[in-house]
């Protein structure tokens, strides 16, 4: 498969944005997992969340919107940033 530079460069800004998820709520994921649930690490966690969507805002802010494979029960990871490569929070949401 032919990857064009547009296409790496959203992969690579995308995984960046999965490794930030997973390094502020993998400690949380745990949390909410059953007992007998096997530990989350942060590259299960990174494996386990996928693009739902993308939101733009004002002054070059976005939102990026991650399923959650069922480690928060569906609701959904909220990536905070701006356009200029800075990355505010990861919540959980909805």
């Amino acid at each position: 498969m032919l990857i064009k530079p547009q296409q790496k460069n959203f992969d690579e800004w995308l995984n960046r944005i999965k490794k930030f998820a997973a390094e502020q709520l993998t400690g949380l994921a745990n949390d909410w997992q059953e007992k007998e649930t096997p530990e989350i690490t942060k590259k299960d966690f990174f494996d386990r969340v996928e693009l739902s969507s993308i939101v733009l805002e004002p002054k070059n802010n976005f939102i990026v919107y991650l399923h959650d494979d069922d480690m928060f029960f569906g609701h959904i990871i909220c990536v905070y940033g701006n356009l200029d490569g800075k990355l505010d929070s990861a919540n959980i949401e909805g």
